[in-house]
């Protein structure tokens, strides 16, 4: 038997994740999971697929390591969500921008145990922020310890550092393969260099117009 579906297919009544497709095959083992990034859980694509473009699309960025052992963000071996996989942190989620302070924007497993061990306000200070309602791991950003930003390697090779005060659109249009051309069809460096969305603890709403990203 053969399950086949795109879970939580978008909508507007309210904020979503990256509207991920799953397949299950019972008979042959197989299980694939993906969004609109670069690759997913086993699976991934060809240069083909990828419409906008090597230099504008991001292939790895940075993850921090948990700051407890009940913490799985970072740990690499794992190959889910939140350890050495980035998901939903476009702006449909609400986990978007990298290093992002709202207390909603990481949703990870055993995040509730964090806050009952190490309270809430430590993760505030470390700027490790988890929903401790959600006890599952389906959303997490790119997070790093360097002030002001995070690393990513784009997929023609070259390494970027990226603002934290990246426009949320912009970012969400950064990790997709399906982002026209048109939307960089304006000068990319300046685009990134614009940093006029702080995500300071702010949890406000951002959108991304097809062809063109906005607060």
């Amino acid at each position: 038997m053969v399950y086949e579906t795109e879970l939580e297919p978008p909508s507007t009544a309210r904020s979503r994740g990256e509207f991920p497709h799953l397949v299950m095959d019972d008979q042959d083992r197989r299980f694939e999971l993906w969004g609109n990034g670069v690759a997913g859980i086993n699976k991934s694509f060809s240069f083909d697929n990828f419409e906008n473009g090597l230099s504008t699309l991001v292939a790895l960025e940075e993850v921090r390591s948990g700051i407890h052992p009940l913490d799985s963000r970072g740990v690499w071996s794992l190959g889910q969500i939140g350890g050495s996989i980035t998901w939903a942190h476009g702006v449909n989620g609400d986990a978007f921008g990298p290093n992002n302070q709202w207390e909603r924007s990481d949703d990870i497993l055993g995040c509730g145990n964090l806050h009952e061990i190490l309270g809430s306000e430590t993760l505030t200070r470390e700027r490790m922020p988890c929903v401790h309602y959600v006890d599952s791991n389906q959303q997490a950003t790119s997070r790093s310890m360097h002030p002001g930003g995070v690393h990513v390697a784009f997929l023609d090779g070259s390494v970027r550092f990226i603002s934290d005060g990246i426009d949320p659109g912009l970012w969400h249009v950064l990790h997709s393969r399906e982002t026209p051309k048109e939307v960089f069809q304006e000068d990319f460096e300046q685009l990134l260099a614009t940093t006029e969305f702080p995500n300071e603890n702010s949890g406000e709403n951002f959108s991304c117009q097809p062809r063109k990203c906005r607060s």
